[in-house]
């Protein structure tokens, strides 16, 4: 053949390419392995207690209050807003539990049990956690005072007062 010195030998570049797969394949799963070993030998404590507590329906409503308050048009969407948050989170809830039945093994433990518990404690003295839980109790009541409340919140927001 004429051009027999353009084509290069596919056996060579076939066996470079095995033999670098092979090298890959052990680095690789060596890697694993000691990632393995290094899990199964320390006991790795719990954390991510304050992203729990910060995933809490009262926690996300307060936020939102909080963030909303601070403009005329935020005041106006914050119904709406307040109303998704609740749908999502009823939606969150719903696909926990249905997996939880699926597979007990995925059940979150106890907050008690994570390692930073006593820092996320604090979350529940935040003002944003405090109004959603005061939301809540409103609501939950049914007698038109969730109004009443987020207009006395917002106002004490305002003058810096305590929301009794």
């Amino acid at each position: 053949m004429i051009f027999s010195h353009l084509v290069p030998n596919v056996g060579i570049i076939k066996e470079i390419i095995e033999e670098y797969c092979v090298r890959m394949d052990k680095n690789k799963f060596n890697s694993l392995e000691r990632q393995i070993r290094a899990l199964k030998n320390s006991k790795a404590a719990l954390v991510g207690a304050d992203l729990r507590m910060k995933s809490h329906l009262a926690y996300r409503l307060g936020n939102a209050m909080v963030l909303n308050s601070k403009s005329l048009w935020g005041m106006i969407k914050l119904p709406c807003i307040l109303s998704y948050i609740y749908a999502s989170y009823k939606q969150e809830q719903k696909q926990y539990q249905d997996k939880i039945a699926k597979n007990p093994a995925l059940k979150l433990p106890p907050l008690e049990s994570y390692a930073d518990y006593q820092e996320s404690l604090k979350i529940k003295n935040y003002t944003s956690y405090k109004l959603g839980e005061g939301l809540i109790i409103a609501h939950r009541s049914k007698r038109g005072r969730v109004f009443l409340y987020l207009f006395k919140a917002f106002v004490a927001r305002i003058f810096g007062l305590k929301i009794s």
